[in-house]
């Protein structure tokens, strides 16, 4: 958070104003597409700096819940989907950030 958000929460304090704010929680999934190979680190780490930056104006708790995958010889690993619909289903997130929705099917 910015130092003026903070500054400003300290003021309400101080008067008495304050309400804490409710951090929503998030998670985060990104992949690198089967075309990408060749540059597959730095399109996934440009796409979690990307993420985290949009959770972090947004004011999106992430934590650990960070989910990415990463291409094999053979297609591509699903198991960070995975884990995302395990949080999914627990009812533990309020909000997925993702760059891209096709981020989500299975090409």
């Amino acid at each position: 958070m910015r130092a003026s958000v903070f500054l400003d929460a300290w003021s309400k304090q101080i008067k008495g104003e304050y309400q804490y704010p409710i951090m929503v929680k998030a998670a985060i999934y990104y992949r690198a597409y089967p075309q990408e190979a060749d540059m597959q680190a730095r399109v996934l780490e440009r796409r979690r700096q990307s993420c985290l930056a949009y959770a972090e104006v947004h004011g999106y708790a992430i934590d650990d819940r960070l989910y990415a995958e990463r291409i094999n010889t053979v297609g591509i690993e699903r198991i960070g989907l995975q884990g995302l619909w395990l949080l999914v289903g627990q009812r533990a997130i309020d909000t997925l950030i993702i760059l891209d929705l096709m981020q989500l099917s299975t090409i």
